[in-house]
């Protein structure tokens, strides 16, 4: 009995051991990977990203606020705004093989018809003059069959009539907005970048990109046109025909939602270096389900790999500001693209917070390097409202600085004097948290730590040993639940 039990617990040991090794292996193997070179998987130098980290502007659908999307009317109207623009598109083929644009694959919705593109000739979109000037129906509307014109954002009914069309081109028709091909898009703007998403899947996708192909060879559109779709087959065909040197090397591709999941569960396990599809460009939305697909850290990444980012649909200037342009300016974390900042051509640079100790230093700097007038304002609570009317000064807006300046006097006013009215005994604790974790606390004389006293609360925790990293101090859940706050808030 004393044997079978030694020998028990000389198998577990060894199985233990074995479990330990394989753990520090896959440790091991982490940190290596890590440390490899990330794989150029296009060769050329990115065309998308010539521009560094600065935001592109592309009109979705020609900019399906202002006209009905997919026309020829809109693709002409985003002209007149920027000549420069990228144009993005939807394309479907029709029964007699013409690629046409349309965010969907049917007519149902956007049109005064009915049924598939596929079912459909062009020349009897034609012949009929089916108008693609609808908007996008309520589920009723839907139901009921009702259709409704298409009005901008100012709900303000549009005609082809409305455009500010360039010189020498002239309205289609003056009422209908009459079908468009891939081909007039790419001969109305021969100058211009195109996204062309291919809707259609299946062998009707395939057909459509043998379609799409033959255009951008006819118009020599190659550089200047990225495709994409949702469909796996349609991004798997393209890295044939790419690998087997039937399309250009030069010739962009977006992946479908197989290819960016293959990307993210690499790179999440430090193996990216085993990515080897040539491409380069990554079209994502800001988040997929719980993933975060917009932080630093996988811009980075993605720009390792020599992938430029597009992020859909961006219309929001809030949302435009959150995403990676130029990085942080100065400090342990500093990651500022100077050519970007430069390529931005500001003619002034203003930061504004707490003064730390080598900020005049950090600023002239930055100055040196880029030869832009930088400007640092002093904004503690306690001078707030000064802040403003400096910056007000500085830019030629007093009369709205005055009125922020004003407010922000008479909101700590009253948060003084409701503070003054709460009991000592009264006062609760509040734990503000920031970071990942929400547990990077404040040190005293920070604007967030200096609000807690401002309403009249306590700060639960006081950082002892203050980081000089930025973003405050990490503590502990221990720390946390040993002050027991009765407020406990982490922005998000």
């Amino acid at each position: 009995m004393a044997e079978q039990t030694m020998t028990k617990k000389k198998g577990l040991k060894k199985g233990w051991r074995i479990v330990l090794g394989i753990l520090a292996g896959l440790i091991l193997l982490y940190a290596v990977l890590g440390v490899l070179p990330r794989r150029e998987n296009y060769a050329l130098a990115n065309p998308m990203m010539k521009e560094g980290a600065l935001p592109l502007l592309i009109a979705h659908g020609g900019g399906n606020k202002e006209f009905p999307d997919n026309t020829l009317e809109a693709f002409y109207n985003a002209y007149s705004v920027d000549k420069n623009a990228m144009m993005e598109t939807d394309v479907s083929i029709t029964r007699d093989g013409v690629v046409i644009l349309s965010h969907d694959t049917t007519l149902d919705r956007k049109t005064n018809v009915t049924g598939r593109i596929i079912d459909w000739n062009y020349s009897d979109l034609m012949a009929q003059k089916v108008d693609f000037g609808y908007t996008n129906p309520t589920e009723e509307m839907q139901l009921s069959g009702e259709r409704v014109r298409f009005t901008d954002r100012d709900g303000r009914q549009k005609t082809p009539a409305d455009v500010e069309y360039p010189d020498g081109v002239t309205p289609r028709d003056e009422e209908v907005f009459l079908v468009t091909t891939l081909e007039e898009l790419l001969a109305a703007f021969p100058q211009n970048r195109i996204n062309v998403e291919i809707k259609q899947s299946g062998e009707t996708g395939m057909k459509a990109m043998k379609e799409v192909l033959r255009l951008l060879e006819q118009y020599d559109a190659w550089d200047r046109v990225v495709l994409a779709s949702f469909h796996d087959e349609i991004y798997e065909e393209y890295q044939r025909l790419q690998k087997a040197g039937e399309v250009p090397e030069s010739f962009m591709c977006s992946p479908g939602v197989g290819g960016v999941a293959k990307f993210y569960l690499l790179q999440a396990v430090n193996a990216d270096v085993f990515f080897g599809d040539q491409m380069c460009v990554f079209q994502l939305p800001v988040k997929a389900s719980i993933l975060n697909l917009a932080t630093e850290a996988f811009v980075k990444r993605m720009h390792s790999h020599n992938l430029a980012v597009h992020y859909w649909t961006i219309n929001d200037p809030e949302e435009m500001r959150y995403l990676p342009t130029f990085g942080q300016f100065y400090g342990s974390k500093a990651n500022l693209n100077m050519e970007s900042l430069i390529a931005a051509q500001p003619q002034l640079i203003i930061d504004l917070g707490d003064a730390k100790d080598s900020i005049a230093k950090d600023m002239d700097t930055i100055q040196k390097q880029t030869g832009i007038p930088t400007i640092f304002i002093e904004a503690d609570l306690d001078d707030m409202a000064a802040a403003y009317r400096m910056l007000g000064d500085i830019l030629g807006r007093q009369e709205q600085a005055e009125e922020l300046a004003q407010f922000i006097d008479r909101t700590v006013t009253m948060a003084q004097t409701n503070a003054a009215k709460i009991p000592e005994s009264q006062r609760l604790k509040v734990l503000f948290g920031t970071g990942s974790t929400g547990l990077a606390c404040n040190a005293a004389g920070s604007v967030q730590a200096d609000v807690i006293d401002l309403v009249g609360a306590v700060n639960a925790i006081i950082p002892e040993e203050v980081s000089n990293r930025g973003g405050g101090t990490t503590v502990s859940l221990e720390e946390v639940y040993a002050v027991q706050p009765d407020i406990q808030s982490a922005p998000k």
